[in-house]
């Protein structure tokens, strides 16, 4: 393989994934201890997955693949949505992180960026795959709905990842610069206290850019798909509850988002500076908690609009913000390359579903672990 061919950026990851291997070696008795705790995680995970009963998601998948087109239209728009996240993640980061002043041409870059899209669509597509075998193994009438479901699913997810490549290039081609309207980020409405003492300002970099976002048509293709899903012969009080709970997490989500990319951007803004990464982390998190507890108290007054019990208000808040804190520590973890902190979160979401579903309140201690790790790591990262 020539060195130009492809990103120089591969031939980096390729030496730290040998020197990786090589420090595994050197600190054996480091490694053997990361090794034996995730021995036990991973067979806390089997013994889980071993009493499932595959029946039920058995008729779940039945019910799917009942309707082919929905289905895979639906993994599709999943696969499109994340590879088209991350894809944009790592252009950025090659275009405007240290590998922006290379020589690099860029039939390299896009070649590096479609092969990263094959390895990432392939890689879904095996857990997918994986997932329903499991399943299968758990089942007993698994052969109902077993070879339509290993078609449908991964193969949506996919072609979602393809077109998700296909428009992320499209992106990343256009270099012009996007023009932004004069006061497109103003506030109605002054936070003073939002901000943190010791590093002014940075909340409100998050709150403004989220506005930015915001008000120039943000995530509008999902309020288009929201309006879709409100059913017609419903009550009014059951459709304004859904469209409150829709919208809250619609515009949270930008929040988040907006949020990790100042702290990606900060990162790169404060690298120089002598700033203790508990001050940055405690500055960065306002905003996020903000619009968190925000969030959850306009979703709790959807949810009781359409008469959902105190059970159901709970555990939706409890999920929201278990999401929202991995979302966010593993941004802080990964603040150095943010495409990292997105890949992740998918497959971390998944084996919290799974622990959460088989120990119930009990996998919040495990939660809890896997935050602290997270954090500790981020911390510990120059």
């Amino acid at each position: 393989m020539r060195p130009s061919f492809f990103h120089p950026w591969l031939t980096e990851l390729a030496l730290i994934a040998r020197n990786s291997v090589r420090d595994l070696f050197r600190h054996w008795a480091q490694s053997l201890l990361h090794g034996a705790a995730w021995s036990m995680l991973g067979t806390l995970v089997l013994l889980g997955l071993l009493r499932i009963d595959g029946d039920r998601f058995g008729l779940v998948l039945r019910l799917l693949i009942q309707q082919p087109t929905v289905t895979t239209l639906v993994f599709a728009a999943f696969g499109f949505a994340l590879t088209r996240a991350a894809i944009l993640a790592l252009a950025d980061e090659l275009r405007e992180g240290c590998w922006g002043a290379m020589p690099v041409s860029g039939a390299a870059t896009q070649r590096t960026l479609i092969l990263a899209t094959v390895v990432f669509a392939a890689c879904a597509g095996l857990v997918v795959a994986g997932l329903l075998c499991l399943v299968a193994l758990t089942a007993s009438h698994w052969r109902d709905w077993f070879a339509s479901a290993i078609v449908i699913m991964p193969g949506g997810l996919m072609l979602g990842a393809m077109a998700g490549c296909f428009a992320a290039n499209r992106v990343h081609a256009d270099r012009r610069p996007k023009r932004i309207r004069v006061g497109s980020s103003k506030p109605l409405v002054s936070l003073p206290g939002l901000n943190h003492p010791k590093l002014n300002f940075f909340a409100e970099w998050q709150r403004r850019e989220l506005l930015r976002r915001w008000r120039s048509g943000g995530r509008i293709g999902q309020f288009a798909f929201l309006l879709l899903l409100i059913p017609a012969n419903d009550g009014l009080s059951t459709m304004l509850g859904l469209l409150i709970v829709g919208l809250s997490l619609i515009w949270f989500g930008l929040a988040l988002r907006a949020s990790e990319d100042v702290i990606v951007g900060g990162t790169a803004v404060f690298a120089a500076m002598p700033l203790r990464f508990e001050r940055f982390a405690a500055a960065s998190l306002r905003y996020p908690l903000y619009a968190l507890l925000g969030t959850i108290a306009c979703s709790l007054i959807g949810l009781r609009l359409q008469q959902a019990p105190l059970l159901i208000c709970a555990i939706y808040a409890v999920l929201l913000t278990s999401l929202a804190g991995l979302s966010l520590v593993l941004c802080w973890r990964y603040r150095h390359s943010a495409w990292r902190a997105r890949a992740r979160m998918p497959a971390e979401t998944a084996l919290l579903a799974v622990l959460f579903q088989q120990f119930g309140p009990a996998a919040l201690a495990l939660l809890a672990a896997l935050l602290l790790r997270h954090y500790h790591v981020a911390r510990v990262t120059r």
